[in-house]
């Protein structure tokens, strides 16, 4: 498919916002009435909140897309896409509902749409000089967008970020099928591949950093490692052994032994993986086990030392409830 620019319009465009939310209702008022200033539309995506989300929002004046239980975020942004297209969107602004995106800069992603410059905008963390970020999410943002550019032509600062513009032909072209936080670079990798033209604008966040919004928003979930193989001898494992991970916590009492050896390998993956499961893009695993990622201890074992290397099987949990 060839980018065409967007032609002079003689009725007026209709812009959505469409907000994904899972228990944001302390900001829901706010964000939807904010977004209402600069668009013509705006739709709640409900994931399975239980605190009310819903009906602030229709308070608000927004209208409500509910999800019978919690789907994840990839579902909420098909939920998204699909309501754009039910109501005749001709461009669809996504961003967060918890209060991180400020629905004040919505013009500042549309405008390169409305000047047939761009026909997807992504809302760019990494532009301004104030990047507020926690740096474990700002490390996992950075390694998954070095992934993005390596076999990207069109390179970006920030393949993660949620705030994004979409023109109308772009979500219609579009068919996602991630549930997690994955379809970000989904989005972004058959965008390309269809030939849309994308572009990134300066954009601000805010993180807020209570206990209660982290268990809101957290976008991972726990991640248990077991003991899958030792090759050469292990002074610290035996096969079935489990580490078992709530970022930023150990769990120490679900957890049968540690190692500074395998702790070097594992922990930075960890990190990227709760807040986005991608193993197949980190080479982890094949695309046939999607489920789970496979490491191992940097030491090589024998002949070259008088140890052993282990390999883990890692697969997500329900934080501390799943073990």
């Amino acid at each position: 498919m060839s980018p065409v620019s967007r032609p002079p319009q003689e009725t007026k465009i209709k812009v959505v916002a469409a907000i994904p939310c899972f228990n944001t209702q302390p900001y829901t008022t706010n964000v939807v009435a904010k977004a209402k200033k600069h668009v013509d539309q705006v739709i709640v995506i409900d994931d399975g909140s239980i605190d009310g989300t819903a009906e602030a929002a229709r308070a608000a004046g927004a209208l409500v897309t509910s999800h019978d239980t919690n789907q994840g975020y990839g579902k909420a942004i098909r939920s998204c896409f699909k309501a754009a297209k039910t109501n005749d969107a001709d461009i669809l602004v996504i961003l967060d509902g918890d209060n991180q995106h400020n629905p004040d800069e919505i013009p500042i992603l549309l405008a390169p749409i409305l000047k047939g410059e761009a026909d997807l905008v992504i809302g760019s963390r990494f532009l301004t000089d104030e990047v507020n970020m926690p740096r474990y999410r700002k490390f996992g943002i950075n390694v998954i967008t070095l992934l993005f550019n390596l076999g990207s032509r069109t390179k970006v600062s920030d393949a993660q970020s949620g705030f994004r513009a979409y023109d109308k032909r772009v979500f219609q072209a579009l068919s996602p099928v991630e549930r997690g936080m994955s379809i970000s670079i989904e989005t972004l990798v058959k965008a390309q591949k269809l030939g849309f033209r994308i572009t990134e604008v300066p954009i601000h966040c805010h993180y807020a950093f209570s206990r209660l919004n982290i268990n809101a928003i957290k976008h991972g979930l726990g991640i248990a490692l077991a003991v899958r193989e030792i090759r050469g001898k292990c002074p610290v494992y035996h096969i079935g052994d489990k580490i078992v991970i709530d970022d930023p916590k150990i769990l120490l009492d679900k957890t049968d032994a540690l190692c500074t050896h395998a702790l070097s390998t594992l922990l930075h993956y960890v990190t990227i993986l709760e807040y986005d499961w991608c193993p197949v893009r980190l080479g982890l695993t094949t695309p046939e086990d999607p489920e789970h990622a496979y490491m191992q201890c940097v030491d090589p074992g024998e002949p070259y030392t008088k140890g052993g290397t282990v390999i883990f099987e890692c697969r997500r949990i329900a934080g501390e409830s799943g073990l």
